[in-house]
Formats: C-alpha cells, structure tokens, sequence
C-alpha cells in the first residue's frame, strides 16, 4: 500500500510540474489551453427567468468534465496552496446553457466554494477624460465569491492584445458581479465594451445570485446579443469565458486566499498566451422543451439571503477535516399518553430501543498550523501537488484581468 501511494505522489508531482506556467498562476490538466465547444439550444423566451431555479425548460446542462484528470477548465490560484481548495471547486462545477431572441446568451452556474465570502464594498467609478466616459470600479472583489464574464470578437484575441493593450487585451465586453453576504445587495465592476462603457446589467433582470443553504452559489446571467454579435442567429459562434471565484482574500493581501475556476481562459487568475483562447459556444436550431416547469425543476434554491437579509458572515475559511459521527442506542421504558409506563399481561414494564445518530461538527477552520488536523482530500497527494507548485516558484502573484 505504501509503494501504491508513494507511485501515486510521484505521478501527481511530475504532472504538476510539466502542467503548471513559472508563474504558478494556472492549469490546465486536459491539455495547454482550454479548447471547449458547447453547443447551445434555443428556449422559450418566456421561459427564461432570473429566479434562482434552474429549469429543465430554461437551460440544457453542458457535459463538460469536471474531473482534475482531464478537464479542460482552468483552475487559476493567487498562492500553490490555493490549488487544493480551486480543484476541489472544480469537482461541484455545473454549467447550463440557451439561446432567444430576447434575452441573447443564457447561462446559469452553480459552483461550491469552500466558504462563501462576499465583504468588499461597491467599487467606485472613475471617469476616463480621454474617452469622455465613466467606468465602474475594478474587479478585487474577485478575490472572494463572484462570477467573471468576457466575450471576445474572436476565439483567440492576441493580435488584439497586443494592438488593444490599453482596454483590456481586446476584450469587446467584460462584467464582474458578486453578491455581498452581509447585506444582500450585489456589487459589480469593469462594464467595457470595445475600451468604452458597455450596458450596466441590472440585477434580477439580467443576472441573479443566489447562495444556499447547503454551500453552493446558483447564478443566472442573460447577454444581450447586442453586446457579443449583433443579429445572432442559428449557426453562429460566441467566443466567451466564464470564470467563478472563491476565496478570503481582502484589501490587505490581495490574490494572496484566493482562487478561480474557469470556462475559457480570458478570466480572473488565468495565465495569458498567444494560443490561449475563449470556450466556443455554437448556437443551435434546436428547441429546449418548454413544459411545465413545476415538475422539472433541475436545481432549486433555498437561499440563505435575500434582500434585507442578513447571511452568516465567512471571516474565516470553512473548516476542511471531516465532521465526527456516532450512533448511539438507548433503552427506554414506554408511556402512555399521561406518562405511565406501560406493562405487558406479566407486569413487566414494555422498553424500546431508540437509536440516535449523532454528527460533531468540526472546530477547526482551515489554514491552521496544527499538522494533525486533517485536511481536504488525501493528504499526501494534495501535499506532492503543492510542493510540485512552489517548486516552480511563484514569479507573478498578480491577477490576470
């Protein structure tokens, strides 16, 4: 068993050295770049609605590998040791996708950060006197649980780049948004379109967030055709990138706790190349079914906050050891309904056996130094795979916008 584990360390330590960039900002364990087509179904304008729930008639899943091994997302980290909690991200990542001529490009992502954490305050605008234009604040909130979208005129944008540098390497159309945990309200950055201002999405038309009680982060997010092809139709491509994040970073050690995981690689936390590329999204003839929606429901929604209310604040990261769990079984006498025990035809007092099991939550949270507490996924790969990491050495911390 030690030999099988030792191979298994060894294996994982070589493919993390000849899969991770020198600057230690991202990979990609299916290949060099990430060369994803999806192919898009057309819905029911009607039945595309920005209300948290996932519908069967609203989307089609994509079949897209979440898996380490062989995925093509990219996992984009701001420190080695935030690999461990973006790869564990990647494993909860679903993708749903259509198409209408109301809405333009629909998507919905559910995903699970280790914590949700959302503290950092509305950007603010800044006016760009040689355009003439106001912008929306920057994307640092991307440090902690937000959503990343870009859509490029082309699958892969370098000539853009490098004639373009100063508006955000020919990105045509960029937003950040994210959903605060404290109070609620959603706060947003970076509106471009071709280096001017693009559309403002509003939320609870053009986008939702939502967070739930078990964990997870549900978003819904509608681009008007207008802002990525004018006139798209059927048989025509979108070259977009959907990156979501997670992590504890704040304004005092940015990129540091913080993590990505990616649909496309023009996003928050991804290396940048001349063959890197934008996922390929093929619009389709195809009709989604639009029945009723009450008895199909994909993925639905017990939020934890809504507006005017508040949600558990994350300061910390989640715990990462697993709970501890018993059962326990105890022998107790029956009562009636005035609290007599009951006896059987010999006098002898009637018992039953109830049996309880009981969970422990951990107390715990990760990034403590205590080398005994156990840690997300098996410890001896996850620490081959880190070590492989800083091995590379960290050249450039810095986000990749």
């Amino acid at each position: 068993m030690k030999k099988f584990l030792s191979l298994i360390v060894a294996l994982m330590m070589t493919a993390a050295i000849f899969a991770i960039s020198a600057s230690a900002e991202s990979i990609i364990f299916g290949g060099e770049h990430c060369n994803i087509s999806v192919e898009v179904k057309k819905a029911d304008s009607s039945a595309v609605i920005k209300d948290g729930i996932i519908s069967e008639n609203e989307y089609e899943r994509a079949d897209i590998s979440v898996s380490d091994e062989d995925t093509m997302l990219g996992i984009g980290f701001g420190s080695p040791e935030m690999y461990v909690p973006g790869a564990e991200m990647l494993k909860t990542l679903e993708y749903y996708f259509s198409w209408d001529e109301i809405h333009g490009f629909n998507f919905a992502v559910k995903f699970k950060p280790h914590v949700i954490m959302q503290e950092f305050e509305q950007p603010e605008r800044y006016y760009l006197e040689s355009e003439d234009v106001w912008f929306e604040g920057g994307d640092d909130f991307l440090n902690q649980t937000g959503i990343h979208i870009s859509v490029g005129e082309q699958l892969r944008l370098y000539e853009l780049l490098k004639s373009n540098e100063e508006f955000d390497h020919g990105i045509i159309y960029r937003w950040a948004v994210a959903k605060r945990t404290t109070d609620g309200q959603y706060i947003s950055g970076y509106p471009t379109k071709g280096g001017l201002i693009a559309d403002t999405p509003v939320p609870g038309e053009d986008y939702i967030i939502e967070y739930t009680d078990d964990g997870y982060v549900i978003c819904e997010y509608s681009i008007d055709f207008a802002e990525i092809k004018p006139d798209a139709r059927a048989g025509d491509e979108l070259y977009i990138s959907i990156g979501v994040t997670g992590g504890t970073s704040t304004k005092d050690n940015l990129y540091v706790n913080s993590y990505s995981v990616n649909l496309g690689e023009y996003t928050y936390f991804m290396l940048r190349s001349k063959e890197s590329q934008n996922a390929r999204f093929v619009l389709m003839d195809e009709q989604i079914p639009n029945g009723d929606s009450s008895e199909d429901t994909t993925v639905s929604t017990e939020t934890a906050a809504t507006e005017n209310v508040t949600t558990t604040v994350a300061t910390t990261p989640a715990p990462t050891q697993p709970a501890t769990t018993a059962i326990e079984s105890v022998e107790v006498d029956v009562t009636d309904g005035d609290g007599n025990v009951v006896t059987d035809t010999d006098g002898n007092a009637v018992t039953e056996v109830i049996t309880t099991i009981i969970t422990e939550a951990p107390t715990q949270s990760a990034g403590t130094e205590d080398d005994k507490a156990p840690v997300t996924g098996d410890p001896m790969i996850i620490a081959a795979v880190v070590a492989a990491i800083s091995a590379c050495g960290v050249v450039d911390a810095k986000k990749r916008k």
